[in-house]
């Protein structure tokens, strides 16, 4: 409800003050802060539309769409206003490439796509719209489009709101509304009473919708939804890199936070290197929030930053050499933090005490693994992204112990948070 300098921190169950927020407002916009915006500033940007993100009134679904491709759409600069959504995007640019999709891969039977394309509207502003029903669904709000038409009904999600609305009422008692969005687009005139006939129509409508799209069932409860995700974090325990390769995403990775870790790179450094090797071995996260292995003037180097708040280096003194190695990072878990310690050739070169580390996610903003890089800004000091890596890392292994932690209170308040 406040704003936030950097959500990840509010993930974590750390949220930044209000002291804190008013002397960092000038990094608002700047690569240190990932920041959101208070609720009352989120109503006035979504001005004229209702509500916003999170629910399905127009404020929560509408977004501009433009696309640009000179040498098939002869139209520049036109506006087209027929119904699309963004499950469309897919089949659209199959149409247009000339490129069916899929029925397997790998043997793995595929999902319909079950999007229209809207490649007929490139050069055409006055056709019919052919995607005319679509439902929308989010933690227990609802709505369906339906040529030109849109029921739509409000589920509070807990009691983020003080607007009398009872969050565990049945679903059976929320109360839809109806709007003629083909003119009423900013969905001003409640038209549910004078057409009582067409929304039960149209509720009716949603629920076919919902069960033949795999809806249901409704959950308004996010601590449900955050406990039981469709893709659940894996809990593998060992992980392999290549160096070069693109991000990772963090949640597809594998989970380090508060266990024990170890990451091995067995490397090589070139004899012709005109200069100590240098670069990522392996990092996660940037400049708001993460952690890098890397060389730094031919030393190990680690830096554990939490959450852009409290930045931790622990470094070696001796150098890599020429030849072939074995670098290594260690981490075992004390209460919030841990004890990290580095390794050359199996001997210990540097050990020091990280007081805090992430309990939940580093990033909300896109940051993942990379292996011979990093994704920038840089994780810490000293050195500046994309920091590429001058030894010739054969891969990187990361192996960990111990169940994920989780820690339900932190992880409700982050998805709150989201909202």
């Amino acid at each position: 409800m406040k704003g936030s300098i950097n959500d990840a921190r509010i993930h974590n169950g750390e949220p930044a003050g209000r002291r804190e927020l008013r002397a960092r407002i000038n990094e608002i916009g700047t690569e240190s802060a990932h920041n959101n915006y208070p609720w009352g500033w989120t109503m006035a940007g979504n001005t004229p539309l209702r509500r916003w993100k999170r629910e399905v009134h127009e404020g929560g679904v509408a977004d501009p769409c433009v696309i640009k491709w000179p040498r098939a759409i002869s139209a520049r600069g036109e506006i087209r206003h027929q119904f699309t959504h963004a499950i469309d995007v897919l089949p659209t640019i199959l149409e247009s490439i000339g490129i069916m999709a899929p029925e397997k891969i790998r043997d793995v039977e595929q999902s319909p796509i079950e999007g229209t394309s809207f490649s007929y509207l490139f050069n055409d502003a006055n056709a019919p719209g052919q995607h005319t029903t679509q439902y929308f669904e989010m933690f227990g709000s609802r709505a369906i489009h339906h040529d030109g038409w849109k029921a739509v009904t409000f589920k509070p999600l807990a009691h983020m709101y003080d607007d009398g609305l009872d969050p565990e009422a049945p679903f059976a008692d929320d109360v839809w509304e109806l709007y003629h969005v083909a003119e009423d687009f900013s969905e001003v005139n409640n038209l549910a009473a004078a057409e009582p006939e067409r929304l039960a129509a149209m509720v009716e409508l949603w629920w076919r919708e919902a069960h033949q799209h795999q809806v249901l069932p409704l959950d308004n409860r996010p601590m449900a939804a955050l406990l039981n995700p469709r893709r659940p974090f894996s809990d593998r325990r060992r992980a392999v890199f290549w160096p070069g390769g693109e991000v990772l995403p963090e949640q597809v990775g594998i989970s380090v936070y508060r266990r024990n870790h170890t990451i091995t790179v067995p490397l090589v450094v070139s004899e012709t290197l005109n200069a100590p090797p240098e670069g990522v071995l392996l990092a996660l996260g940037t400049v708001l929030g993460g952690w890098s292995l890397h060389l730094l003037d031919g030393r190990v180097r680690y830096v554990s930053n939490f959450l852009g708040s409290n930045v931790t280096v622990i470094e070696s003194d001796e150098i890599v050499t020429p030849g072939a190695h074995t670098v290594g990072f260690s981490f075992s878990t004390q209460g919030e933090g841990g004890i990290a310690t580095l390794w050359l050739d199996g001997k210990g070169v540097g050990e020091g005490l990280i007081e805090r580390v992430t309990l939940f996610r580093h990033s909300i903003s896109g940051a993942g693994y990379t292996c011979g890089w990093e994704q920038g800004p840089a994780v810490g000091p000293g050195y500046q992204a994309p920091f590429r890596c001058t030894a010739q890392i054969q891969k990187v292994i990361v192996e960990v112990d111990g169940p994920i932690v989780h820690d339900p209170k932190a992880e409700f308040e982050a998805i709150m948070a989201e909202q």
